[in-house]
C-alpha cells in the first residue's frame, strides 16, 4: 500500500535544518551509508536523503540519539501530538535490528524524478499520477523541505500519519532499491518523491 505525506508549510518552517553530518557519525559509517555517492542520476540532496535514510537503516539506536531532535518549534497544540510521535519513531529505532542499506536504482529514480516534477508543476500532493508511470512501489512523498537530513527524519517521524507508512516502508529490512526525485513545487517550495522496492 502506498502512503502519502503533507507536511504542513507551519510545520515544516520550524523544523531543524541540515547541517554537516553530525560528528558523531564515524568516517566509516558515513562511507557504509553513502550508497549514492557515485551515482551521477542523483543530485546533492537527493544523495543526503539517501545517506541519512541508510544510517538510520543501519545504525538505528546511534541515529535514534544523534538524529532525532527532542524538541521542535511548534505551536502548544502541536507539540504534544509531536512528542508522540517521536517517541514512538524513538522505541521502534531501538528496538529494530539494523537493516542493509538501499542501493539506488536509476530507473526507479527516473520514476520518482517524473513524478516529483509531475507534482511540482501541477503543485498537487499525494499519489495520483496523470503523465508518469504507475509501478508497483513503496513510496514516501515530502513537500517544503530542503535538506535531505531533515526529509529523512520528517518522513520517519511521520507526523500526523496514524499508520505510520513512511516510517515502516522506509525502514522495512525486505526492500534493497530506492529512487529519489527532488524537484520544485509551485505551493510547497520543494517536493521529494522516494520509491522504495
Amino acid at each position: 500500500m502506498i502512503y502519502s505525506l503533507l507536511l504542513f508549510f507551519t510545520f515544516v518552517l520550524h523544523t531543524h535544518t541540515s547541517q554537516p553530518a553530525n560528528v558523531e557519525w564515524t568516517a566509516a559509517e558515513l562511507r557504509n551509508a553513502d550508497t549514492g555517492r557515485n551515482a551521477t542520476y542523483l543530485n546533492d540532496t537527493e544523495k543526503e536523503t539517501l545517506l541519512y535514510l541508510n544510517l538510520a537503516r543501519l545504525y538505528p539506536k546511534k541515529y535514534a540519539r544523534v538524529e532525532i531532535p527532542s524538541e521542535m518549534l511548534l505551536t502548544r497544540g502541536e507539540k504534544a501530538n509531536w512528542q508522540a510521535y517521536r517517541r514512538s519513531l524513538l522505541k521502534d529505532l531501538n528496538e529494530m535490528k539494523p537493516a542493509a542499506t538501499l542501493t539506488p536504482d536509476s530507473y526507479m529514480t527516473s520514476n520518482a524524478k517524473c513524478f516529483a516534477k509531475e507534482s511540482g508543476i501541477m503543485g498537487k500532493t499525494g499519489h495520483q499520477r496523470e503523465l508518469c508511470k504507475k509501478e508497483n512501489f513503496a513510496e514516501c512523498n515530502a513537500y517544503g523541505i530542503k535538506e535531505g537530513r531533515a526529509i529523512v527524519m520528517n518522513l520517519l517521524i511521520d507526523y500526523n500519519v496514524p499508520n505510520l507508512g513512511h516510517r515502516k516502508h522506509m525502514l522495512d529490512s525486505t526492500f534493497s532499491s530506492v529512487g529519489i526525485g527532488y524537484d520544485k513545487h509551485v505551493k510547497y517550495r520543494q517536493c521529494l518523491v522516494l520509491v522504495i522496492q
